[in-house]
């Protein structure tokens, strides 16, 4: 991933060469290029405060090479990174750079907004004082994707220069650093008295915090005792041959530290095994296959999990089908790798795979985080209740199912909260948002099979699904991809 970042800051350099246009790259940062649209010495190091000249002299710049503004300079930027193979990138500019990155700022606002939403600081009681806030050039400013959370009712307040002014949900106080430490001063002497400030209760200032997140969005594994963070894919590849080769393109595109995959047949884990290590990732490993065959299960679906650093091989004891989980450690972070099986399948297989991974997960310790094809739930409600295929389609409990399947399917994406899991996707999207991960494929609908489950040591920065590639038919499930940070003892 980090060739293909490098390849995408040289064919925007290029493309921007073939138009007149002298750019530079400037940074290579562990998930992004910077490249630099005025490299002049009079603008080496602009001040903030000289934002608005900074930007008509880059607009001067580009209109002399016949590009029309920053809109059409990130365009060229972007198509750039998509030939270079980046699935996903994200582009934004400040007006002097162009940053081609693996993630933005929405990563960190999604973490911070997680983080206190889970030690009961609602959006409502949130303050967010930055700058760049504000459109810039045609463009969204390159700090407003801290607020990409539409359903996030926090209060937003620019204290920099914002030469295009800010959005009607931003209040523009202007001051640069002045204005922001007299903000910080006004809500310290608030609190003594039990005064507010904003919409509705006490307010977090969160610039130090967002500093940290920031910090933690973008970092790679660290040493002994520090935060580890990763990007992780979750994906059910559905066994598919005749699309294998463009999946491992869209695997590998996407860049993802960490990969599990499900629905891996005996005959498609050759070509995985032979192109993922090619590609960068060295450590792979996939459930044993040995237990199926004896069993007669003569089509096992496998799973399989590949990572850039060592991966050890966990145990996971009483499970039916032991080719549908694979559990390793990395990295200090225990990851449980699972493609539950469906509800037909004779012998309980699906209830007893469920309650054998929430044993597993609620007697342990540490980091841990669960993802897969659950093939549950039936049914999210706005309001938290969850239907699993126990129930009809009415909600009924079914009598052939009973009580311990309802209990079963709902161990994990619900009953592992009382010791302290929590299902990614809902923490950060709320209850509301209704996403398929699978659909039927004649007439719609479906359902949300592939879920991401974390203990509380583990902090989410994004979560999102990858709908682009179930609709191109590579699969008929959605693809999770998420960003991971823990603290490890390693």
């Amino acid at each position: 991933m980090r060739a293909a970042l490098s390849r995408a800051a040289e064919l925007t350099l290029e493309r921007f060469a073939a138009r007149g246009l002298t750019a530079r790259v400037v940074s290579e940062r562990l998930n992004r290029r910077k490249v630099d649209l005025i490299p002049e010495p009079d603008w080496e190091s602009p001040p903030k405060a000289g934002s608005e000249q900074l930007l008509a002299a880059v607009e001067n710049r580009l209109a002399a090479a016949g590009i029309a503004g920053l809109p059409e300079a990130v365009a060229i930027a972007r198509t750039a990174a998509a030939e270079a193979g980046l699935a996903d990138p994200r582009l934004t500019s400040d007006g002097k750079y162009v940053e081609i990155g693996l993630t933005d700022k929405s990563g960190a606002g999604e973490w911070v907004m997680s983080w206190l939403w889970r030690r009961g600081i609602a959006p409502e009681q949130v303050l967010i004082v930055w700058d760049e806030l504000g459109p810039l050039g045609g463009l969204p400013g390159s700090d407003s994707r801290l607020l990409a959370r539409k359903d996030a009712r926090v209060t937003a307040i620019s204290a920099g220069v914002e030469p295009d002014s800010v959005s009607t949900d931003v209040i523009w106080i202007a001051g640069g650093p002045d204005a922001f430490a007299a903000m910080l001063k006004d809500q310290i002497d608030r609190r003594p008295a039990g005064l507010t400030y904003g919409r509705d209760g006490m307010l977090l200032l969160l610039a130090v915090l967002m500093t940290v997140a920031l910090t933690s969005s973008n970092a790679s594994a660290g040493s002994a005792g520090q935060v580890q963070s990763s990007s992780i894919l979750c994906w059910n590849v559905a066994g598919r041959i005749t699309r294998l080769d463009e999946q491992i393109e869209h695997v590998v595109g996407l860049g993802a530290d960490l990969i599990c995959l499900q629905e891996v047949t005996v005959k498609t884990l050759r070509t995985w095994e032979h192109r993922l290590p090619d590609a960068g990732w060295e450590q792979l490993l996939a459930a044993d296959v040995t237990a199926a065959l004896e069993a007669g299960r003569l089509r096992p679906l496998l799973t399989l999990t590949a990572a850039r650093t060592p991966l050890q091989r966990l145990e996971v004891a009483e499970l039916p089908w032991p080719e549908r989980v694979l559990a390793v450690s990395v990295s200090g972070l225990q990851l449980f790798n699972v493609h539950s099986p469906i509800s037909p399948k004779p012998q309980l297989a699906k209830a007893r795979t469920h309650e054998a991974l929430a044993r597993h997960l609620a007697a342990g310790s540490g980091p841990r985080a669960l993802c897969g094809d659950l093939n549950t739930p039936r049914k999210e409600h706005p309001d938290g209740r969850v239907w699993t295929f126990a129930r009809d389609r009415y909600g009924r409990l079914r009598a052939e199912r009973g009580e311990r399947w309802d209990r079963a399917e709902l161990a994990l994406v619900r009953g592992l909260e009382a010791h302290g899991f929590r299902d990614a996707f809902r923490a950060i999207h709320g209850l509301e948002l209704r996403e398929l991960s699978w659909e039927w494929p004649r007439w719609g609908g479906g359902y949300r099979f592939d879920h991401l489950i974390v203990s509380d040591d583990v902090e989410v920065g994004e979560v999102r699904y990858l709908h682009e590639w179930r609709r191109a038919g590579l699969s008929d499930h959605s693809p999770l991809y998420a960003t991971l940070s823990w603290q490890s003892d390693l």
